[in-house]
């Protein structure tokens, strides 16, 4: 163990994002959201502004831009030139051994089943 600390101590700290898609996007910084808690886990959850209501409503309050790099079919964009064309459920596994070849980047890997509208 580093350290510890809140959540209010690592709002509005900036980190480099897995990908370099939208490296580009003032995005990749750390928020707070009254709909995250600790109970099931860290207490620290991925936005995607463009596939959630919590999410926009995060996002346009902080002044994240939304991106939605998926077409109407469900399939990545040429925006995510690594799995376009791909549906993005099916990209999971590719993108997950993708992030693993990446020294340091996954601490752990499970699968979080939730519900998609």
């Amino acid at each position: 163990r580093v350290g510890t600390l809140t959540g209010a101590q690592l709002e509005g700290r900036r980190y480099m994002p897995l990908f370099d898609y939208f490296k580009h996007l003032d995005a990749f910084r750390v928020l707070t959201g009254a709909f995250v808690s600790d109970t099931d886990g860290t207490g620290t959850v991925h936005i995607a502004p463009g596939f959630g209501e919590d999410d926009m409503d995060v996002a346009l309050a902080n002044g994240i831009p939304v991106v939605v790099p998926v077409d109407e079919a469900g399939r990545f964009t040429a925006e995510v030139p690594d799995y376009q064309g791909e549906n993005v459920l099916e990209a999971n596994k590719a993108i997950i051994r993708d992030l693993k070849a990446q020294p340091g980047v996954i601490v752990r890997h499970e699968t979080y089943l939730h519900n998609y509208p």
